[in-house]
């Protein structure tokens, strides 16, 4: 269980020293098990859980080629590129120093190392399932982020879509006068 320790300490009211904040304790969304694991009673029910099987691979390597070739996702473009948008879109952005700009950048590189690590990644298929790996050397890091933070966003955008009860409830809910027949006389 890869992240179990993060997770405990999240799980907790946490104190800021520096700030003297404390950040409320977050808890898992979509898993009991762990949601059990927080005694904190009011924790905010934000963490996704995922157990990161053959199965739910497979889906979130789908759904992500399947939101990318649909245009449900879209990259930032190069930072080879984002010069003249940066400095269209922010007009101090010429006057800057050269760490603020770069800092400006960061964003945009690192999008370009994300689409080169995807470009790079290979697969196969093993028992109907697709498995992605990445070549020797190289990670999947960025991948693994993308991957699971849109499987997040579309597990939302399915909890968030109003039911077919939903919609023929509000539509009962509607005051609809019936028309009036106008008749010759």
């Amino acid at each position: 269980m890869n992240g179990l320790g993060v997770y405990d300490f999240i799980i907790k009211d946490q104190y800021d020293s520096e700030t003297g904040k404390i950040y409320k304790a977050l808890c898992a969304k979509n898993n009991q098990d762990m949601a059990d694991r927080c005694k904190v009673k009011d924790a905010n029910k934000v963490v996704w859980c995922v157990k990161a099987t053959s199965a739910f691979n497979n889906e979130i390597a789908l759904l992500l080629r399947n939101g990318i070739k649909n245009g449900k996702i879209n990259f930032l473009i190069s930072e080879l590129n984002c010069e003249e948008s940066l400095a269209k879109d922010y007009k101090p952005y010429k006057k800057l120093n050269l760490k603020l700009k770069d800092e400006m950048k960061m964003p945009y590189v690192e999008t370009t190392m994300a689409v080169y690590e995807l470009i790079k990644l290979k697969h196969y298929i093993k028992n109907g399932n697709v498995v992605v790996v990445e070549p020797s050397g190289f990670r999947k890091d960025r991948y693994s982020s993308i991957a699971y933070n849109f499987w997040c966003v579309r597990q939302l955008e399915l909890e968030l879509k109003p039911s077919t009860n939903d919609v023929e409830d509000l539509v009962k809910k509607l005051t609809i006068r019936k028309g009036s027949v106008h008749r010759d006389r």
